[in-house]
């Protein structure tokens, strides 16, 4: 194929293929994460934006966490078919529609609950209890500021409120609880 190429590079057709390939791959590759105003996107939900960098920081903290989970063995072909980017981005995607049906059903998270929430956080807590300096120390080093890091916190916890609701109004039939507990004690034999 790329012999062919080649061998009729000066052909009209061929110039004209290549560079509507060019052109296809960078509106593909190079503009698929913009938006209108030149911010970068991962992704839109319903018209609202996760920001590259909010995706990235995300994908960088799970890749790191899978790195120290995985200790020696994390080798790039594994943490590749892991398929951490897509998983992040989902969970983000997933999160901001379970937001924003909170938001429609006028859930609401009050100063108590995100601050009672924020204090509980052990790695905010010195001796058990909540330190302003670990607090502000810890955003620093994350590059967050607190009203970044509690616009994400109220957002967690509306969507946790959201799969609350969620998960209480779903009920199990006898049968698929019988069918379920099969499954999860079924015994095979090896011979």
């Amino acid at each position: 194929m790329l012999g062919l190429l080649r061998k009729n590079s000066k052909h009209w057709l061929v110039i004209a293929l290549v560079a509507m390939a060019v052109i296809g791959m960078s509106f593909f590759f190079g503009y698929s994460f913009r938006d209108d105003g030149g911010n970068s996107y991962a992704a839109k939900v319903d018209g609202d934006p996760i920001q590259m960098t909010h995706f990235i920081d995300r994908y960088r903290n799970v890749l790191e966490y899978y790195k120290r989970q995985l200790g020696g063995n994390a080798d790039e072909s594994l943490l590749k078919s892991l398929n951490i980017k897509q998983k992040v981005l989902s969970g983000m995607v997933q999160g901001k529609i379970l937001s924003k049906a909170a938001l429609k059903n006028d859930f609401v998270i009050s100063s108590r609950e995100l601050r009672d929430s924020i204090s509980s956080i052990p790695i905010f807590q010195d001796n058990g209890k909540f330190s302003m300096d670990r607090y502000k120390g810890y955003l620093a080093y994350a590059k967050y500021s607190p009203r970044q890091f509690e616009t994400e916190r109220k957002e967690e916890l509306l969507v946790g409120k959201m799969q609350d609701l969620i998960s209480k109004s779903s009920k199990a039939s006898n049968e698929e609880i019988k069918y379920a507990y099969l499954i999860d004690n079924e015994k095979i034999e090896l011979s």
